[in-house]
This record gives structure tokens, C-alpha cells and sequence, in this order.
């Protein structure tokens, strides 16, 4: 008979409990009774009921949540024999409860987005403590301890290291959960626009609508490794460059893989905008990127009219790696240099700014500086050939050469945004509201920025002394070699040029 007011109370959830108003007599010469109260005005609190005809104990308990029983109507429950309790009935319906609690908590930890990428120590810990606050509530209905302790002590278990996997292992299924206080900006328009296991896009249309009112003529995209969840492989960042050289973020992927159709998803969502967006005739768009093969091929494909360059710095990384490796350094630095080797080394660096049509007149490119008995000679080989075969030939080709090109040969302006994002967002892979939240205040922040543009016309973006010596320094020495160069440069001139231009490449390797 108290089985079925057992599964009757099992039905009730924790916050209807919490709500419902009991009062049990605690003088045991006395029928327990278990009274309900009229709920205060507006209150949501179950009402429980408990009821069995006095005298026929063939009848089963009843248990209703019928709200309109009220005080002027209480039911009394004599339970006849100790066996049927009302301790050990709640006992047994608390346990099943609480047990029940604990896969509640579990569920939300799979199905909340908020917990993506946070440390599993943490999510249990708060877990526990919300499994704590139970505790005397139960206490005071049922007035009795070791009752309501078995509401913490189910989710304890064996403690963390039981739940320790479960947690860890849930947290990836979130990141198909966002909340729609983060899928929606403050203003009602959609900020996440696609929600799937293995790719997140963030941007506002707003934005991207009001950079293109901005003279948007550059786009430069780079690749952030350390603020994604530990299950995604990138967050993947997108800025422009607008008129007076306004650059603001404008679309943020988080991306499981780096390949091709990824990328082209993730361009997709721009050109889409831009073809709403930018007033007609529309400017040739430029697009800087690292030397990734499968962005490079996806801009290709969705920005086939644009300019698509790659990045001077990442060229020069990967330019000093191989010299490196192919102990070319021991050369031009330190009690091994030699001069002819680091002149010759200089001289290959500056040929980032050469015109490529002169190219061939470069005897550089041709053979090593030195003659075959010289111990550099096999190492300058080794690096010419990778020249040849993977910059001067093949899908690199075109990307690299900066002649003529006074802004933008980098993607340093992404760079310093990943720096700006470090020192903001604390830590590595922090959980997804804190990032959420993070890119949802660069996005107005972006706003902001082009609207300050809007409103003051033709002023240009500030810029380091330090920057603006640098950019006018590049621009007077190629403007001189211009002249040089329509005059019929000679291979002395040259050669002069790229050793000259090669203080402004990076000497290092990351």
C-alpha cells in the first residue's frame, strides 16, 4: 500500500516539493496527518494531499495535487502498522528523488551550451552545491536529517572522480545548445547564424551592413588557437579594412577542421552580405591571408574577383624556418659568419618586394653565393631548391610579391587583435558564455568604431610613429627604384634594392 504513495511522490519534482506546505504532528500518540495549507496569493506551490478511507486498509494511498484542496477541507491518513510510515514512506520517495535529481543535473550539463570548455572540477563542484540547497528544505518538510542528506549524497556517489568523466565527456554535446540571450543581440537581430557540432558563425548583418557604408575594401582573415573549446581546433577571425583605414572585426567561426569547404562556408556568409551590402560599382575587394592552402583556395572560389595576397610575415616565418634548417644561420651569424653568405641571404629576403618580372635577372635565385668546395654551398642549395619548387613555382606563386604595396602586406592587424583578445579574455579555452559574451562586446565595439568613421569624415585611422616612419620609408625607397625600373634597372641595381628592402622583413621564426 505505501508503494504506490511512494511512486505518487516520486512524481513530484524538487521545486514543487520546495513549494508545497506540509505539517506533520510530531506526538506519536497522535494519527499522523498530513494537512495542506492554502498557498499565499500568487504562489505556484503544489498542494499535496494525502488520503485513505479511516478504518479500510485494503484501499490503497492516494496522493492528488489537486490545487483547490484547500484548509477548509484537510485529510487525515492513519497509517496502521510501523511498516507503512510516514518517514518510511518519504525515505524511500525522497531517495528516488534525489536520485532523479541527480540525473537532472547531469542532463543539464549535457545539454547546456554555458558549460562548453569549462574545467570539470568546477561544473561539480557547482553541481554539488545546487544538490546542497536542497538539503534543508527537505529537512524542514519532513523533519528528518538523514532524509535530506540523501538528496547530496546521491550526486556525491563515489565522489568527483565518478562524475569527473561524465562531466568531462558531456561537454562537447553543448555546442549544439546556445541560449537565445547569446543567439540574439541586444536589438533583436541574430548574431549566431550557424550552430553545429563541428562549426559556430558569429557575426551581425547590422555590422557588416554598416562597414560596406564605410568604403569596406580589404578583408583580412587569421586563425586564433587558444580560445576555442579544447574540441574545436580554431577560432577562426575575420576583419576589413574600411576607408581611412578603419579596421574593425566582422565575423568570428569557430571551426572543428581546417579544410576547404569549411572555409568556404565561412566566406560564403560574407560575400552573401557584401553582395546585399556594398553599393555598386563595387571596389575590388583585397584579401590578405596566411599561406594556408585551403583558405587560399576557398577565397579563390568565393571571391573570384577579388585580389587574393598572402602574408609577408608568415612568408618570412616560414622562410627563416627553412633557412634554419638548412644551417644556413651559423653562416651569417655568430664565429662562423660569412659575408658573401649573409649578403646573398639579405639579398634573397628583399626579393618579397621585387616586381616579379624581374625575377629572372636575379642571380640570387639562380645558384649559391659560393663556390662548391665552400661548406655553405650545400646548405644555399638546399634552401634555393625549396624556393623554387614551393614559392617561385606552384599555388604560392602569385601571393607573395608586395611590390607596389604600401599597406596591408601583412596580417598584423589580426595579430594585434589576438594579442588584444589574450589580455581581455584570461586563460585558454574559456567556457562559451565568457567568449560568447567577449565576441558579442567586439561586435559593438565594432559598431561603435564605424560610426565614429561615419560621423567624422575623412579622418584616418591613427597610427603608430613608429608604423607610419616604417610605411613611408618602404614607400620612397620602391618609389626611387621605380624610376630605376622603367629606366632599364641593371642587376647591380637590383640586387642593391632587395638588400635595402630587406630591413623591413622579420628575421624571425614565430
Amino acid at each position: 500500500m505505501s508503494q504506490h504513495l511512494f511512486e505518487q511522490l516520486t512524481l513530484v519534482s524538487a521545486s514543487a516539493l520546495t513549494n508545497s506546505i506540509f505539517s506533520i504532528t510530531e506526538d506519536p500518540s497522535l494519527p499522523l496527518e498530513a494537512s495542506p495549507q492554502t498557498p499565499a496569493v500568487g504562489a505556484s506551490a503544489s498542494v499535496i494531499s494525502i488520503s485513505r478511507s479511516a478504518g479500510d486498509s485494503s484501499l490503497p494511498l492516494e496522493a492528488s495535487t489537486d490545487p483547490s484542496a484547500g484548509a477548509s477541507a484537510p485529510v487525515n491518513s492513519t497509517f496502521r502498522n510501523e511498516e507503512e510510515t510516514v518517514q518510511a514512506t518519504v525515505y524511500r520517495g525522497t531517495r528516488e528523488l534525489s536520485q532523479r535529481k541527480t540525473k537532472e543535473v547531469v542532463r543539464d550539463i549535457k545539454s547546456n551550451q554555458l558549460y562548453a570548455g569549462r574545467c570539470p572540477r568546477q561544473v561539480y563542484e557547482e553541481a554539488l552545491s545546487k544538490t546542497d540547497e536542497l538539503y534543508d528544505v527537505f529537512e524542514k518538510i519532513y523533519k528528518y536529517q538523514s532524509t535530506s542528506e540523501d538528496v547530496v549524497m546521491a550526486f556525491y556517489g563515489e565522489g568527483y572522480s565518478q562524475r569527473r568523466q561524465t562531466i568531462f565527456r558531456d561537454r562537447e554535446m553543448t555546442l549544439q545548445n546556445i541560449p537565445d540571450d547569446l543567439v540574439f543581440l541586444q536589438d533583436g537581430t541574430r548574431f549566431v547564424h550557424v550552430m553545429e557540432p563541428q562549426l559556430h558563425i558569429y557575426y551581425s548583418e547590422k555590422t557588416i551592413q554598416k562597414a560596406c557604408a564605410n568604403g569596406l575594401f580589404a578583408v583580412v582573415a587569421d586563425g586564433v588557437h587558444s580560445k576555442q573549446p579544447k574540441n574545436l581546433a580554431q577560432l577562426y577571425c575575420v576583419h576589413v579594412v574600411c576607408a581611412g583605414g578603419v579596421e574593425v572585426p566582422l565575423l568570428y567561426a569557430l571551426t572543428a577542421r581546417k579544410h576547404e569547404a569549411t572555409y568556404r562556408r565561412i566566406f560564403t556568409c560574407l560575400q552573401n552580405n557584401f553582395e546585399l551590402f556594398r553599393p555598386r560599382p563595387m571596389q575590388r575587394l583585397r584579401v590578405v591571408l596566411d599561406f594556408e592552402h585551403a583558405a587560399i583556395n576557398a577565397a579563390y572560389s568565393v571571391f573570384p574577383d577579388a585580389v587574393v595576397q598572402g602574408c609577408s610575415f608568415h612568408l618570412s616565418q616560414s622562410w627563416n624556418r627553412k633557412r634554419d634548417s638548412c644551417r644556413i644561420t651559423r653562416f651569417i651569424r655568430g664565429p662562423g659568419r660569412d659575408g658573401v653568405v649573409e649578403e646573398w641571404w639579405d639579398t634573397i629576403k628583399g626579393v618579397i618586394f621585387l616586381p616579379k618580372g624581374l625575377r629572372s635577372e636575379f642571380r640570387a635565385l639562380r645558384a649559391p653565393p659560393v663556390s662548391s668546395e665552400h661548406p655553405a654551398y650545400g646548405s644555399c642549395w638546399d634552401f634555393l631548391k625549396y624556393l623554387i619548387s614551393t614559392w617561385l613555382t606552384g599555388p604560392f606563386e602569385d601571393l607573395w610579391c608586395k611590390w607596389g604595396i604600401t599597406d596591408l602586406r601583412t596580417t598584423n592587424l589580426a595579430e594585434a587583435f589576438h594579442n588584444k583578445l589574450n589580455a581581455t579574455l584570461t586563460g585558454d579555452h574559456p567556457d562559451m558564455r565568457a567568449l560568447l559574451e567577449k565576441l558579442r562586446t567586439l561586435d559593438l565595439e565594432a559598431k561603435c568604431n564605424l560610426r565614429w568613421s561615419e560621423m567624422n569624415p575623412g579622418v584616418d585611422k591613427r597610427i603608430r610613429r613608429r608604423d607610419l616612419e616604417r610605411r613611408q620609408s618602404v614607400e620612397e625607397s620602391m618609389a626611387r627604384f621605380d624610376a630605376a625600373y622603367r629606366a632599364g634597372a641593371t642587376v647591380a641595381q637590383i640586387e642593391k634594392f632587395c638588400r635595402d628592402m630587406s630591413r623591413f622583413i622579420s628575421g624571425k621564426t614565430a
